[in-house]
């Protein structure tokens, strides 16, 4: 290789591949997953009928959908 070959490899500049959601995308997401997680809170309430195994898991996907719903709005 040539000094001129790896000077101008040098001076490329690496590319970032992040990828950025447009703001009607971040607001149906942020929606959908608050709803998610509302509902499923909602499905574990003392009330519901429903063994105790079903009310921790819907407390789970609840909890789950809440913070999917934090990182994916602080992201």
């Amino acid at each position: 290789m040539s000094a001129a070959n790896t000077s101008s490899i040098a001076q490329v500049a690496p590319q970032k591949n992040e990828f950025q959601d447009c703001l009607q995308c971040r607001v149906v997401g942020t929606a959908t997953f608050a709803g998610l997680g509302i509902y499923s809170f909602m499905q574990a309430r003392r009330a519901t009928p429903g063994s105790l195994w079903e009310k921790r898991i819907a407390v789970a996907l609840g909890a789950g959908a809440y913070a999917a719903d934090f990182f994916m709005g602080n992201h």
